[in-house]
């Protein structure tokens, strides 16, 4: 039986996933609709735990447990690359703080153009803002509490010792 040629496979696999693309999925529509119709989309959640709080309704309302592959929280609760970047930022003693007013004001010591990274993945609660070299955060406390300042302090000690308690003095 010969073999089939590379360019042969690859045409049965763009059949075979043009196939799939042209069925009918109403998932994505209902999906969509519920987002639409509970207006998650305001809470500033995020579209991946909206997705995945429908899809936990469906296995409520279906009587069936939620599989052991889907995971317990949301994916960018475990994993947050914006945090992250955030707090090694801090370690690295690329930015400094300062409260002025109800502000907090991140001073980095970076070219204006690399803030933009940082500036976008700060949740849009905290309403942040470019000025040059720094970053605007018209909601301290709730930046506080997402960069996990308590993790941040040192071990038990007042905040003051922390990274961010250090960095504002």
């Amino acid at each position: 039986m010969p073999r089939a040629t590379a360019r042969e496979v690859l045409h049965k696999a763009q059949e075979d996933l043009n196939e799939i693309l042209d069925a009918r999925n109403p998932i994505f529509s209902y999906v969509s609709r519920r987002i639409l119709d509970d207006e998650m989309y305001l809470d500033a959640g995020g579209t991946v735990d909206d997705v995945r709080q429908v899809f936990l309704d469906f296995y409520e309302r279906a009587g069936r447990e939620r599989p052991k592959y889907f995971p317990k929280e949301p994916a960018n609760r475990r994993f947050n690359i914006g945090k992250r970047k955030w707090r090694q930022a801090c370690e690295r003693g690329d930015v400094e703080f300062e409260r002025r007013e109800d502000h907090l004001i991140a001073d980095f010591d970076l070219e204006p153009h690399e803030l933009y990274s940082y500036r976008k993945t700060l949740p849009t609660k905290m309403r942040p803002e470019k000025s040059g070299r720094n970053i605007i955060v018209k909601n301290p406390d709730d930046f506080e509490e997402w960069l996990d300042m308590d993790d941040l302090t040192a071990n038990g000690e007042d905040s003051s010792s922390g990274i961010l308690g250090r960095l504002l003095g």
